[in-house]
């Protein structure tokens, strides 16, 4: 019965092997680049150094923290809350109030962008799986 359209035709419902997708290997890049985004945004750490260089000798490195820096300050925020934090004083024991509150703004502004990663990072699972809640 070669004009049966009952007959099964070679190939069709069996498992043949589909030419990927262009959107795969994009995929596979973002799930890469989310897992580790998350991995960063596990903890915040923010380090405030102090350097008796000029502006010109710190630029003249490339990279001022391998210049002659002293670390000051810093904080480390867990995603659980949990933190730890060091606080500069001066010599005499006080604390150096004009460094600390340029730390806890840099704190501030580093919680804020991992919060904003995380949003980021939801929204994106929920896109990638056509979730819209």
């Amino acid at each position: 019965m070669p004009n049966d359209p009952i007959t099964s035709i070679p190939g069709i419902g069996t498992n043949v092997a589909r030419p990927s997708r262009l959107g795969d290997g994009l995929i596979t890049k973002l799930g890469t680049l989310l897992t580790s985004a998350l991995e960063d945004v596990a903890s915040v750490e923010v380090r405030t150094f102090t350097s008796e260089a000029s502006d010109s000798a710190l630029a003249a490195t490339g990279d001022p923290l391998t210049a002659t820096t002293r670390l000051r300050a810093f904080t480390r925020i867990a995603i659980d809350g949990d933190t730890q934090i060091c606080v500069p004083l001066r010599a005499t024991g006080e604390p150096d109030e004009a460094l600390w509150k340029l730390h806890t703004e840099a704190v501030a502004g580093a919680r804020e962008d991992r919060a904003k990663t995380i949003a980021s990072a939801i929204a994106l699972v929920k896109e990638l799986a056509g979730s819209n809640r």
